[in-house]
């Protein structure tokens, strides 16, 4: 029988995991019983363990992508003490998919050979905008029309037959003002509040249909002092979007990405930790 890709690349994704962190396991169950000769152990780790490695030989999807640049381009390069991974971050109508930051912001839009490139430019635009740096990381596939499509600031990296990002054209680092307007929309209140009112130093209060301008009119005049507003803005994504490094150091390393691109309850967290450290005793065949 044939392997479905995508059909076995949903254990990745946040609805099945967030059965298997309520000892639900019937997904796993149908897949290894499905696929019964790919696996010689049925235990909770053994599948996951084997269908990554499928993936990552014959399926480089999305979450492939991102568990590499987590591990390679975040882990290998800093730490979780210093250093904090977006996932799916909101910038205007578009979201990049990872954004690294550290001392500056980093974005990462993937584009993977089961994606297309229409959308690209716009892309490209919007996060130029407000990240220092922007890189778009691909296959060789899509190299040349991507090397068409960056303008001169964007960098390339390629994920090459041996899972190693190369890195094909480094990015320019952003000399022009960050679109701070464009900036604030992606935050949160909790996020541009905080910022206005480190600035202020003071705490604000005004009606919350009034907050976010406020909070604007104070960024605005801090930029015309040339006060460094994008150091401040990423040490406040730091602070309350910070990876979960128990989570992280907790799980497998093919379950970094979803550690950082999903939304667990605390108990959720616990319990998907709890699973996998015990991973290899449990038998997704056996009955719960």
């Amino acid at each position: 029988m044939n392997i479905d890709y995508k059909v076995i690349s949903k254990i990745f994704n946040s609805n099945v995991l967030g059965k298997i962190a309520n000892n639900d396991f019937c997904f796993l169950k149908d897949i290894s019983q499905q696929y019964s000769k790919y696996f010689l152990d049925t235990s909770l780790t053994g599948i996951y363990e084997k269908i990554y490695e499928i993936l990552l030989n014959d399926y480089r999807n999305e979450y492939i992508f991102k568990n590499l640049i987590f591990e390679k381009l975040l882990l290998e390069k800093h730490t979780l003490d210093t250093a904090t991974m977006l996932s799916e971050f909101r910038v205007g109508a578009n979201k990049a998919d990872c954004v690294i930051l550290n001392g500056k912001s980093v974005c990462y839009e993937v584009k993977t050979d089961f994606d297309t490139l229409i959308r690209l430019p716009e892309q490209l635009n919007s996060y130029s905008q407000v990240f220092d740096e922007v890189y778009v990381v691909s296959t060789l596939k899509h190299l040349k029309n991507v090397e068409i499509v960056c303008p001169d600031n964007v960098g390339i990296i390629v994920l090459d037959n041996h899972l190693n990002f190369e890195f094909v054209k480094n990015a320019i680092q952003r000399k022009s003002q960050i679109n701070f307007e464009l900036y604030m929309k992606s935050l949160r209140k909790e996020e541009y509040l905080s910022i206005a009112e480190y600035l202020v130093e003071d705490k604000l209060t005004a009606p919350n249909t009034q907050i976010y301008d406020k909070c604007l009119n104070i960024i605005e005049e801090a930029v015309s002092k040339n006060i460094d507003i994008n150091k401040i803005i990423i040490e406040t994504l730091k602070k309350y979007r910070r990876n979960d490094e128990s989570f992280t150091t907790g799980i497998p390393s093919y379950l970094w990405n979803a550690s950082v691109s999903y939304r667990f309850s605390k108990s959720q967290v616990e319990n998907l930790i709890h699973n996998f450290s015990n991973g290899e005793m449990i038998n997704v065949l056996s009955d719960f």
